[in-house]
């Protein structure tokens, strides 16, 4: 991330043979987390963070139906916020985990 927060914003934003680029790439762990922790976990009715970014086969009308923005051009900054809150998320969920919790 470090490394990532020196480089020019345009480098950010631009992919490499077809594969999704840095901050693509982070908006995409935004929309798991969400779909781990807030769909899956906590059962909520709308876990999705508008700059949250599917899989490239979901389909367009799709991801406008549960509030997510592709065409969203977020900054690498604005990315990080998100996904330092996802991440909290996951850690105060699994920071309660014990084993017993995960036995069949």
């Amino acid at each position: 991330m470090a490394r990532a927060e020196r480089l020019p914003e345009a480098a950010l934003h631009e992919r490499v043979d077809g594969e999704w680029s840095f901050v693509e790439t982070l908006r995409h762990l935004v929309f798991a987390m969400d779909v781990w922790i807030g769909r899956m976990i906590r059962g909520e009715p709308r876990p999705f963070h508008r700059l949250g970014l599917p899989p490239e086969f979901y389909p367009a009308d799709g991801a406008a139906e549960i509030g997510i923005d592709l065409e969203a051009r977020p900054s690498l900054e604005e990315v990080m916020a998100v996904r330092a809150d996802r991440m909290a998320q996951v850690r105060a969920h699994t920071g309660d985990v014990r084993p017993r919790d995960l036995e069949p």
